[in-house]
């Protein structure tokens, strides 16, 4: 049986009896902590006298036991843009009694971080995903260790970047005429950014009477609506001029960002013209200039309309070959427009071409990704 001899500096001296060639094994630890010294090599201890008495006994002692310090890496995953506490001493191994000091040895070449008590909180660069690692130095007055931090950062989605409205003014007020009938108003804003190279589409939040304008959904930065257009909505909803807000949202179909100096306040005033003033015909055909020109991938084509015609509205390549039919049908004397979607097809440049009655009109547009 083990014999327990009385304690020496807290630890504890095992003292075994034993026959010739016996293998024994110790383990060494104190009144309060955990195991602190397991021998797991076998020690053979054999006796050169045959009567069975004491020989030199074997004798291990703990000598500066506070000392004891190991400290052990650790893998952590962590959020894109999170800041993150790390509990690094969670696996090291040290005396209780007495708490380590943090020192990082290494910083992350991808992020920052700070040492709070016995944390380490990691904080990585904006917007960044990898794999990221630090080096950190724990210690107390006897020892000290090394070890490192691989963090692994996931990705996460982020909405498109601040961006502002540039188009019509705050409290812009537009005044209808039937000189300026085929004037057409530009809605424009700056191009946002996606970090993650997600495609960013453009919507319009409107308020008040703004809301009965048919605006686009565009991956552009601008959109486009007829001061025609504009009279006919007006008259159709019996205002006789409308006010309200308007602010761009780009969405990555996940997430949006509201335009950041937005919403703008507009007046459309048309007390001015009569119903009857705005529903007279234009005096000849015209095809206008696309909008915008260069392009990517959506452009408005306005044309007019003297007349009720039979209109075909038809795009070519450089080559002269047919790219597509956007208009193939009888229509009414007006303004007219239509939006052409260039997304399925080579950048490049292209003609679009108008024929209504004997009127024939081409214009070139130039398709830029």
């Amino acid at each position: 049986m083990p014999i327990f001899t009385q304690s020496r500096w807290m630890y504890f001296l095992i003292v075994r009896a034993n026959t010739n060639n016996e293998i024994l094994s110790f383990k060494v630890w104190d009144a309060d902590l955990d195991t602190v010294l397991d021998i797991s090599s076998e020690i053979v201890f054999t006796s050169d006298d045959a009567y069975g008495t004491v020989d030199t006994p074997f004798l291990m002692e703990a000598i500066n036991n506070y000392s004891l310090l190991m400290a052990v890496s650790d893998s952590v995953t962590v959020d894109e843009d999170v800041a993150t506490t790390l509990a690094i001493l969670d696996n090291d191994i040290y005396n209780l009694n007495v708490l380590p000091t943090i020192v990082i040895l290494a910083l992350p070449l991808h992020g920052s971080v700070e040492v709070s008590g016995s944390t380490i909180i990691y904080q990585s660069d904006l917007n960044w995903s990898g794999m990221d690692q630090l080096t950190y130095v724990v210690s107390n007055p006897w020892y000290s260790d090394t070890a490192l931090v691989n963090v692994q950062v996931q990705p996460i989605n982020d909405p498109p970047m601040d961006f502002n409205q540039l188009s019509p003014i705050n409290n812009t007020v537009i005044t209808l005429s039937s000189d300026n009938l085929s004037d057409t108003l530009i809605f424009s804003w700056e191009s946002s950014i996606d970090v993650e190279n997600d495609a960013i589409t453009y919507s319009f939040s409107l308020t008040d009477q703004l809301t009965i304008l048919n605006l686009c959904t565009t991956s552009d930065s601008t959109c486009l609506l007829t001061y025609q257009e504009i009279l006919s909505a007006i008259n159709d909803n019996g205002y006789s001029s409308i006010t309200g807000t308007w602010q761009i949202i780009a969405s990555d179909s996940d997430l949006e960002m509201f335009a950041t100096n937005g919403p703008f306040v507009l007046t459309i005033d048309a007390a001015n013209i009569s119903t009857e003033g705005q529903n007279q015909l234009p005096g000849e055909f015209c095809l206008y200039e696309n909008y915008p020109n260069p392009f990517n991938p959506v452009t408005t084509i306005h044309y007019v309309l003297p007349q009720r015609s039979d209109v075909q509205i038809t795009i070519y390549d450089v080559m002269g070959y047919e790219v597509s039919t956007l208009v193939s049908e009888i229509q009414d004397a007006g303004y007219k427009s239509i939006l052409w979607d260039a997304s399925n097809i080579s950048s490049g440049i292209y003609f679009y071409q108008i024929r209504a009655g004997e009127f024939v009109q081409t214009r070139k547009m130039i398709f830029l990704k």
